[in-house]
């Protein structure tokens, strides 16, 4: 199967971040596999049936998802800790601030969910990652890992 392209595009409509619904599951395998085409099979989402433990959030301009984050919690030794798997917007929309609110829904959800902890990586050398991940409050920790603590309700 060929991979599917974007092209760029004017929008000019409002953009809206929400949770993903099970009908937004081939948009978001798209992005998903623009992001990671490597992959194909074993690597697409099967569902997006809301989850206490995973949330896939999606950016919408005119009613086509124009990037997503996933979230999820993780145990890990005997908590259970926070993890942004994956973020990603289309080019032609990135600089816009949709990576931004696409980060502050998933952090808000993390708060209600009470990690002690919420972890992402980005790429080593990815310094333009480091200084987002660094203006939305997360610290660098060794290698390309940075941390977040949630604050209490």
């Amino acid at each position: 199967m060929a991979a599917q392209t974007f092209t760029a595009r004017v929008h000019a409509g409002p953009m809206k971040v929400r949770t993903a619904r099970p009908s937004d599951l081939p948009s978001v395998n798209r992005l998903y596999f623009q992001l990671n085409p490597g992959r194909r099979r074993d690597g697409r989402f099967r569902s997006l049936r809301p989850s206490v433990r995973a949330k896939v959030i999606v950016a919408e301009e005119e009613g086509e998802a124009v990037g997503f984050v996933w979230a999820h919690l993780v145990g890990y030794a005997s908590a259970r800790v926070g993890y942004v798997e994956e973020l990603f917007v289309l080019p032609e929309f990135r600089r816009r601030g949709v990576a931004t609110r696409l980060m502050k829904e998933a952090m808000r959800w993390f708060e209600t969910q009470r990690p002690p902890v919420v972890f992402v990586s980005s790429s080593a050398g990815d310094r333009r990652a480091w200084r987002f991940y660094g203006s939305l409050g997360f610290r660098r920790t060794r290698g390309p890992w940075f941390c977040w603590v949630p604050k209490r309700r």
